[in-house]
Parts: structure tokens; C-alpha cells; sequence
């Protein structure tokens, strides 16, 4: 068997394997079913945004932009693989794991496991955001759906962009020397995106036509950003790397907070989850780039549709609501390092670590978002009432968000995802708590003051929700 032989059918494996264990996990019908759900909702608010008159080439720049968001996002395997494989995250299972156990050559798997993302998320996730953006364009009118191949191939190649740049920079990250490495890449990628706006007939955000020397700039800069995150990935740990002189420093680091936080079992647990997050691949780094990818959607978003919307904006309000979503992420990676089943051994109750992780969210997510929040306030100038209500807009919304993810999701927020009927009835809860809260954020100019009043009591309310999610969800384990 050939080299590339080899290749293809560990490929072809793990593209299988990828299938089998949701298929296993959620059902084969309902895990088939995920693409629609995202055709029907991409669809729906195309559609809508279609008929306030933003065009269709505005929509399908747009949902390249957040393709490549979604690739910067993808890309922090570059985090949670070098975790698999040191085992620093405990014993996680991932596909990564098999070069541990299997005669495989390490950067064949990670190649072929990138692979296959970028094909798995392709087909599953941007082909029907594809159709729906411009099947919900075509629906209201202008007829554009006969550009779904070129947009869906260049948000394939944003997606893959996208998880090059964090692959790289995770990669890079790592050993001595790395501000030198990382300003290195900044470098590139300045001038990339230089090459790009020339050869774009819009500035960085596209629309179709593409044109050929735009692609093979974006296309070869994208394979050499893989080969770099490839090249420099951290496959193992060295075996001193947890000697007494690395372990000493986390050691007092736990014990000073959790001196902090009161002491007692569930400072412990706190103060554990802090520290096993700070001392993963990436450190807390790693929230503050989710949290930036989904604040970059919102601006896009906002900016895009802030053109055709003729009433002055509240940026406060719609920054506030959209960063209240940066609680899924953030969650997700407190889950990440550990599971109730590592503590099985130990007197520790599900509901107190529940509890840990909602101490450990509030530590975490407070100074990521507040300084999200003040740097757009800067950057936009809002008033002081604004930013006040602004401000309380964001406290609900990131407290519903949390509690309802915990109470849909439990401690896999990562594995509901492709769980259709629990993917479908988190985004209604999101959409019937957020909603409101983002069409505020463009009406309220036009109303009388009262209406910012009763904005701010609604933000009181979903945050109520939120509490009294998390509570259901910690009594259920107990049931």
C-alpha cells in the first residue's frame, strides 16, 4: 500500500468514524436532519433581511465573513489537540488520540483529521447556509441563487482560511520565542489582506463574482497557513514538562485563590477550574478569541444591516445582546477540562460542580466581555445612558445564555450541536430571549424614553430565566 493510499483510507476513516459516533450519539435521521434545520433558519433570516433591502451580493459577503469567524473558531483543535495528546484534559477520546496507540505517523493524522473537518463542516454546516442565504434572497425577490456553488466554495475557503490562521498562531504559540513567531505572522497576514483588497472588487468583505487572482492569493496563502499550524504543532509533551519545579508555581496559584474565593470545597472546585483552564493549551487566551470571533459576526452584522436600516442604531444594546452569546463558548471550554466521571472517586456532588462551573464562568467571562464592551463603547461613542443601558442588556443576556446552556446542554455543550432537536430548541430559546433585545437595539431611538426602561426590565427578566434554568438543571441531577 502506497504512501498516499495510506492516506486516503485514514481519511476516509475518520470521515466514517466522525459519522458513526454522532449518528451513535443523537440518532441517524435526527443527526441527518441538522443541515435542514440550518437551511430552514439561514433561510428565514436571509429572507428577512432581504426584504428591508439588503441585496444579495451584501448577504453572501456577509456569510463569507462569518465563515471565516467560523474557521477561526474551528481552529482552536490547535488548543485541544496538543490537551488529547499531553493528556493535560485527563483521558479525552478524540481522533487525534489514535497516534498514541496506533503505528501512525502523527502530522498525517492531524493532516488528514483537518481535512476532514474542513470537508465535515462544508457539507454539513456552510452548504446549507449557502442555499438558504440566497434561497431566503431569491425568495423575496431578486434571484441569486444560481451563485450557491461560488459562495459556498468561497466560504469553504474562508472556513479553511480561518482555521489556518488560529492553527498557525496555536502552533506557533508554543516553546520559546513566541511573540517573535506570532508578530512574524501578524506581518503576513497584513500583508495578505492587502493582496486580497486589491484584487477585490470590494474592500476585504467579497461578493461574486470572485475574481481568479483573489482566489489563488486566499487559496495559497491558506495552504501555507495549514502546513505552518502542521509543521509547528506540539504532538507530545515533554516527559519533565510536570516536574516538581513546573508544578510548585500552579500549586501556590491554586491555593492563593482559593484562599480568595473563602476557602472551603467549593472554592476548591473553583479555583481548579480556573486553573486547569489557565494552564491548557492556549490559557484563557483561548475564550478571549471566541468571544472576539462572535463579537467580529456582530459587527459585521450590524454594520451590514445598520446600511439599509434608516433609524440611528444603540451599538450598546446590540453589542450588549450579541455579547451575551460569548456564554456558550466560554462554557464549553470550562467542560472541556474535566467531566463528572473524574470525580466519581471523590465525595463531590454533580450540583457542586455545577456550581464550580458557574463560579468559574463568572471569574472568567466578566473581564473578557467587560473589556469587549468598553472597547466598543470607545470606539463608538455612546453616552452614558447608553452604555448604563447597554450594560444591563449585557449582564441578562450572558446570564440567559449561561443557564440555558447548562440546562440544555448539561456538561456536553460541544456534542448538543449536532443533536438536532436539542440544537433546534436551544436556537428558539435564544432567539425568543435575544431577539427582542437586538431589535431594540435598532428601534429605540424612535420611541419615547419609557420604552428604554421597560428594554432594561426585559434584560431583568431573561436573566431571572437564566437563574432559574441553571437551578433546574443542577435540582434535575439530584432527581
Amino acid at each position: 500500500m502506497t504512501s498516499s493510499t495510506r492516506f486516503l483510507t485514514l481519511l476516509r476513516l475518520m470521515a466514517v468514524e466522525e459519522w458513526r459516533l454522532h449518528s451513535d450519539l443523537f440518532g441517524g435521521r435526527r443527526f441527518a436532519g441538522f443541515p435542514v434545520v440550518l437551511l430552514v433558519l439561514t433561510g428565514c433570516a436571509s429572507y428577512a433581511l432581504a426584504t428591508i433591502g439588503v441585496p444579495a451580493s451584501t448577504l453572501a459577503a456577509g456569510l463569507v465573513a462569518l465563515a471565516f469567524g467560523f474557521g477561526l473558531q474551528t481552529g482552536s483543535i490547535g488548543f485541544v489537540g496538543r490537551d488529547s495528546l499531553s493528556n493535560l484534559l485527563g483521558d479525552v477520546t478524540l481522533l487525534l488520540a489514535a497516534t498514541r496507540t496506533l503505528p501512525l505517523s502523527a502530522r498525517r493524522t492531524v493532516t488528514a483529521f483537518i481535512l476532514k473537518d474542513v470537508g465535515y463542516y462544508a457539507v454539513l454546516f456552510l452548504l446549507p447556509m449557502s442555499l438558504g442565504t440566497l434561497g431566503g434572497a431569491t425568495a423575496a425577490g431578486e434571484p441569486a441563487l444560481a451563485s450557491a456553488p461560488a459562495v459556498w466554495g468561497m466560504t469553504t475557503l474562508a472556513f479553511s482560511t480561518g482555521l489556518g490562521v488560529t492553527l498557525a498562531a496555536s502552533s506557533l504559540w508554543t516553546g520559546g520565542s513566541r511573540l517573535v513567531r506570532l508578530a512574524g505572522l501578524a506581518v503576513v497576514l497584513t500583508a495578505l489582506v492587502a493582496g486580497l483588497t486589491r484584487y477585490s472588487t470590494v474592500r476585504p468583505f467579497v461578493t461574486p463574482p470572485y475574481s481568479l487572482p483573489f482566489v489563488a492569493i486566499l487559496t495559497f496563502a491558506t495552504v501555507v497557513l495549514l502546513l505552518v499550524g502542521v509543521w509547528r504543532f506540539e504532538f507530545s509533551e515533554p516527559a519533565d514538562s510536570r516536574d516538581s519545579a513546573t508544578t510548585t508555581p500552579h500549586r501556590s496559584g491554586f491555593l492563593r485563590l482559593q484562599r480568595r474565593l473563602g476557602g472551603g470545597p467549593l472554592a476548591s472546585l473553583i479555583a481548579k477550574t480556573v486553573l486547569d483552564v489557565h494552564r491548557s493549551s492556549g490559557g484563557v487566551w483561548k475564550l478571549v478569541l471566541s468571544s472576539g470571533v462572535l463579537l467580529g459576526a456582530a459587527f459585521v452584522v450590524v454594520t451590514f444591516v445598520g446600511t439599509y436600516v434608516t433609524l440611528p442604531l444603540v451599538p450598546a444594546v446590540l453589542f450588549g445582546a450579541v455579547l451575551g452569546a460569548t456564554a456558550f463558548p466560554t462554557y464549553s471550554w470550562l467542560t472541556q477540562v474535566d467531566a463528572p466521571s473524574d470525580y466519581q472517586l471523590y465525595p463531590v456532588s454533580t450540583r457542586a460542580l455545577y456550581r464550580a462551573k458557574a463560579g468559574a464562568f463568572v471569574l472568567l467571562e466578566t473581564p473578557v466581555v467587560l473589556v469587549y464592551y468598553l472597547g466598543m463603547a470607545f470606539f463608538t461613542d455612546a453616552s452614558v445612558a447608553d452604555l448604563a443601558l447597554g450594560g444591563g442588556v449585557l449582564v441578562g443576556a450572558v446570564v440567559f445564555l449561561f443557564g440555558v446552556t447548562v440546562f440544555v446542554t448539561g456538561f456536553q455543550p460541544n456534542e448538543f450541536l449536532f443533536d438536532t432537536a436539542r440544537f433546534s430548541a436551544y436556537s428558539l430559546l435564544m432567539l425568543v430571549g435575544l431577539l427582542p433585545l437586538v431589535v431594540a437595539g435598532f428601534v429605540l431611538p424612535a420611541l419615547p424614553g419609557v420604552f428604554s426602561a421597560l428594554t432594561l426590565v426585559y434584560a431583568v427578566v431573561i436573566g431571572g430565566v437564566g437563574i432559574a434554568a441553571f437551578d433546574r438543571a443542577t435540582a434535575r441531577t439530584t432527581a
